[in-house]
């Protein structure tokens, strides 16, 4: 079953926003809760509204929301798109790893000072960069926002098989066997559980972009969100359940929903991201990648200099943009003629 390609502007502009949601919460408020800007901003607006880890389930909610609409495009085969999916994701996070790793090396090289990440093994480098903490459901002590990788991957491969198998006959079956599987796998307890709930979020974007492409009709794309809702929730509810009761995602989900249907219905008035913004939607992934590592790397040495947070928090989010911007040159970028092949 072939697939238009949809191409929605706002996608780009929504890529910027949740990029800067997540770094503020892990550079901000997440390193520094006495922070006067967080503290205003959480009085004001994250708290009243239940909006939990400071904007940044918000922002991951809605990468995955992207990267589900995102899904729904042409197949050219299983092994086909597992290789494109592994050069656009895969080797621009191992990319990032190796890019940041020389780097904070070759400083307390030259320098011999010291830094968090310095003190890990190469094993630890590469145990992070395969993801294997996150699928023991262990945190990951070099990298810890690589966790999102492991529920987008899971997304991805098995939509590239029931794409290219009973989606071919039925596009709302294939969705309702990918629910159940994630399910199953919940319930069988595995040890990456924790992070399965969160295999349903990019869903609701493939059905939203299902339904704009006349792929599924209106009734069985409520059936199907409500089928994945329901697996979701419960499966907070029996994996993470932290994040049912005391912190509810969902209610950050359905904020980042609420966005994400808005970006969708205006996207004919907004206009496409030109100049620095279109730079900044291409490096959101590498900035993603990175922006813990090489924005806490600058803050740190700030910080121990005495430097006012809110300086220190901007020149992390300049930095981390710089790098991001390296990474996506050398490697994410160049790798775009490889996916052509």
């Amino acid at each position: 079953m072939e697939a238009k390609k949809i191409r929605c502007k706002t996608l780009d502009w929504l890529r910027i926003i949740c990029a800067f949601l997540i770094a503020y919460d892990h550079l901000g408020p997440a390193r520094n809760e006495a922070w006067i800007v967080s503290q205003q901003i959480s009085f004001w607006i994250t708290e009243p509204l239940k909006i939990i880890q400071y904007f940044g389930a918000f922002g991951v909610s809605c990468f995955l929301l992207i990267s589900g609409f995102c899904a729904n495009q042409k197949s050219n085969g299983i092994f086909c798109e597992i290789k494109k999916k592994f050069v656009r994701l895969i080797v621009p996070m191992w990319s990032a790893m190796l890019l940041f790793y020389i780097f904070q090396a070759a400083i307390t090289f030259l320098t011999g000072i010291e830094n968090w990440w310095s003190a890990f093994s190469v094993k630890q480098w590469i145990e992070s960069a395969i993801l294997i903490c996150h699928l023991k459901g262990i945190g990951d002590p070099v990298n810890g926002v690589l966790w999102y990788m492991v529920p987008l991957l899971i997304f991805v491969l098995l939509w590239i098989v029931l794409k290219n198998t009973i989606a071919k006959i039925s596009m709302i079956a294939s969705i309702l066997i990918y629910d159940a599987v994630i399910l199953a796998a919940v319930l069988n307890g595995f040890a990456m559980s924790a992070v399965l709930p969160f295999a349903f979020m990019p869903v609701f974007g493939l059905i939203g972009a299902l339904f704009i492409n006349g792929k599924i009709k209106t009734c069985q794309g409520i059936i199907a969100a409500f089928v994945t809702y329901t697996a979701m929730i419960f499966s907070f509810w029996k994996a993470a359940n932290g994040y049912y009761a005391d912190q509810p995602y969902i209610v950050s989900f359905a904020y980042a929903f609420l966005l994400f249907v808005i970006a969708i219905l205006i996207d004919e008035k907004i206009p496409p991201v030109t100049g620095i913004w279109k730079w900044l939607s291409q490096i959101s992934y590498s900035f993603y990648l990175l922006h813990s590592m090489a924005g806490g790397w600058i803050m740190s040495i700030l910080e121990r200099v005495g430097v006012p947070y809110t300086f220190c928090f901007i020149a992390g989010i300049i930095f981390s943009v710089l790098f991001s911007g390296i990474n996506w040159i050398v490697f994410e970028n160049r790798m775009k003629v490889l996916r052509r092949q």
